[in-house]
Formats: C-alpha cells, structure tokens, sequence
C-alpha cells in the first residue's frame, strides 16, 4: 500500500508527497493516514529515482497546507463496486430493441 510524506507547497498550488517503492496511480486519492480526512489526488509523479515525489492537486480548500507538511498520506482503498445488471439485458440475443428480430428476419423470404 502506497504512503508518504508531504514535504512542501509546490508553486501549482499543491502539495509534494515524498514516497519509498511503487509510485502512486494518476488521480489516486489521497488521504491522511491518521484520521482518513480527503486531502487531494495525484496529479503527476515527478522527481528521479532517489527522491520521487507525488504531486497533489484538487487540494480540499478547508485544510491548511502549511499544517500538512511533515503528515503520513495514503491512498484510499477504492470502494467496492455494487453489482450491476447489465442494462441491455439480452437484446443482442433475443433479436435486437423489442424483440423485432434480426434485420433478415424482417425481409420475408421463406
């Protein structure tokens, strides 16, 4: 599971995430690792090898970004999706929209 630090402001007007092992997905959410609280979501990976950063945009306009420098970030675990019925139902097999058959069934050759 991916967590960093946030290390600064950048001058975009996010926040810089350093981060040990895999980077994190585009547009990841990311929350704070103590209490959940939405912060942003990635917006680039910059930075070399040695020292990657996440950048972090759409920051919530409530917090206070000096007051997040030095705090532990995640990513939040995507939510389990519901099962969906598949809306066309059977269409396809059943001949098409209300069941008028195939367009060669519509020809009238016997």
């Amino acid at each position: 599971m991916f967590s960093g630090t946030v290390e600064s402001k950048s001058h975009e007007g996010g926040l810089l995430v350093h981060f040990d092992g895999s980077s994190p997905a585009l547009n990841a959410i990311m929350i704070r690792s103590d209490d959940g609280s939405y912060i942003g979501k990635v917006d680039g990976v910059i930075g070399n090898t040695d020292h990657p950063l996440a950048h972090i945009a759409h920051i919530d306009r409530s917090l206070d970004m000096d007051a997040l420098i030095g705090v532990t970030v995640s990513v939040r675990p995507k939510k389990p999706r519901e099962e969906r019925s598949d809306r066309r139902g059977d269409d396809r097999r059943q001949g098409g929209r209300d069941n008028r058959g195939f367009r060669n069934d519509r020809r009238g050759d016997d």
